[in-house]
């Protein structure tokens, strides 16, 4: 589905003098459909970088990205935007992606509208089933994201990007920002909302465990450039030096187990 080739970007600077920062560097790797590869590495690797060239956030220096085997970058600007409904990003802070003076109903029903993916009569029906399939009653609909926690925002997050019936999630970070038990719940709904709907995922993050919880390989990313390509099964147990290091600086998990649901907690 995804085959990435040589992406590099550079970031400039300076006014007078042009100096240039590289962010990524030759990156290669391919992700196949209904699947997830955890893409890691430490603070300024670049790994959230390649998520933005990825989701079209970002125009490369150089290097293609193939999605279903075109070009994202040779497309038309028209091209683009149809690209986006099959191509959604999920950033880490919940709060900073809704519009605070947005309801819940009217954060969910503007994608719709936007790209007219259903008549006006239908709006509210097509609202109800999103939050129905994050786990969110109707008696969301009316609310503000300041009156929701961070892990109900995140819900919605996740809901506004399934609208537009995305066959490519990129995201980046998305549970660092919660605690370790909401954190459980949203990555088996991202699990179960991939196996119901054939989702692939683009999993960036800094914290390995979840990384080999929910992927299936894992990618490592240094100084903008990828050192290693492994099976997530296989992490803890990395020969490549830095990847080595990065991972004992890592405390393992006691169990290796998948997550699993938190029971009769409610939703957070």
């Amino acid at each position: 589905m995804l085959i990435v080739k040589e992406l590099t970007k550079y970031f400039s600077k300076g006014i007078w003098r042009k100096q240039y920062i590289k962010a990524v560097d030759s990156v290669s790797f391919s992700l196949e459909k209904g699947r997830t590869l955890g893409l890691v590495g430490e603070s300024g690797s670049g790994k959230s970088t390649v998520g933005k060239l990825i989701s079209g956030l970002l125009y490369p220096t150089g290097g293609k990205v193939f999605f279903q085997g075109v070009d994202i970058f040779s497309l038309p600007s028209t091209g683009r935007i149809q690209l986006r409904t099959k191509i959604q990003i999920i950033f880490q802070d919940p709060q900073a992606a809704l519009n605070p003076r947005m309801s819940i109903g009217n954060l969910l029903t503007e994608p719709l509208k936007v790209h007219r993916l259903v008549p006006g009569r239908y709006l509210k029906d097509r609202v109800a089933d999103l939050l129905a399939m994050v786990g969110l009653g109707h008696e969301f609909y009316h609310r503000y994201p300041f009156e929701l926690s961070g892990g109900q925002n995140q819900r919605v997050v996740i809901a506004r990007a399934l609208s537009l019936q995305p066959e490519l999630l990129v995201l980046d970070e998305p549970t660092s920002a919660l605690d370790i038990s909401v954190q459980a719940q949203i990555l088996h709904l991202l699990r179960i909302m991939q196996e119901q709907m054939g989702l692939t995922y683009l999993f960036i993050s800094h914290d390995l465990d979840v990384v080999q919880q929910i992927s299936d390989h894992v990618a490592v990313m240094y100084n903008g450039e990828i050192v290693e390509q492994l099976a997530a099964s296989s992490l803890f147990h990395a020969r490549n030096s830095y990847t080595r290091s990065f991972v004992d600086a890592h405390i393992p998990l006691v169990s290796t187990d998948r997550v699993q649901p938190q029971k009769n907690k409610g939703l957070n």
